[in-house]
């Protein structure tokens, strides 16, 4: 585990005891679910969190919110559901709270690997910890529970037909678009989202 702490680490370009969190949680589930190749097999996930633990779901499963494999509730939980799409087995595994809570005693700050050449090198407070993390029996460090979804999954995303915004000219996908006056609008030109950015024309 300790490798796949290294590559997650060169991929995500920065150190946190979460993807350590991560890392046993995958594990608990593909020994739950009984799954050989996490990378091959049909799962979907839904991570609890936006921090930490989907890097760890996404290197390790190769379920991606872009492949549509991978949604995020964020319920500021370090919790995950795995589904194998094949049995319709669900998962749901958590960090046990006694852990999480020392963790308050953790510094969060993150170590930029632009700071260090070499993971061998990284042995700091959260590198540390992670490897300390690593090192727990999962029955120690999480639970696992057997689930039934509430809502469907989605097996594939469907074929998506691209319109363009009347106001702004970008295109869209048309689940997304808006009809207001007769125009189809983004979400933005339609006043459903605030622009997170100003237009700055050079």
């Amino acid at each position: 585990m300790e490798n796949i702490l290294k590559e997650l680490i060169s991929f995500r370009r920065s150190v946190e005891p979460g993807i350590a969190y991560g890392i046993k949680m995958v594990e608990a589930a593909k020994d739950f679910l009984k799954v050989r190749d996490l990378k091959k097999a049909n799962l979907y996930v839904i991570a609890e969190t936006s921090r930490c633990l989907p890097d760890a779901i996404e290197f390790l499963t190769g379920c991606t919110v872009g492949n549509g494999r991978l949604l995020i509730k964020d319920y500021s939980k370090m919790a995950a559901s795995f589904i194998d799409l094949n049995t319709k087995r669900a998962v749901r595994v958590t960090v046990i709270p006694e852990f999480q809570r020392k963790d308050i005693a953790h510094s969060r700050r993150s170590v930029s690997l632009r700071q260090q050449r070499k993971f061998g090198n990284i042995m700091t407070h959260h590198a540390r910890h992670a490897l300390e993390i690593l090192k727990i029996p999962a029955k120690e460090l999480l639970r696992v529970h057997k689930i039934k979804l509430t809502e469907p999954v989605p097996t594939m995303r469907p074929p998506t037909k691209i319109v363009f915004c009347e106001k702004c000219g970008e295109s869209i996908r048309e689940e997304k678009a808006r009809v207001q006056d007769g125009e189809i609008l983004c979400l933005v030109c339609a006043g459903e989202e605030k622009p997170y950015f100003k237009p700055k024309y050079l």
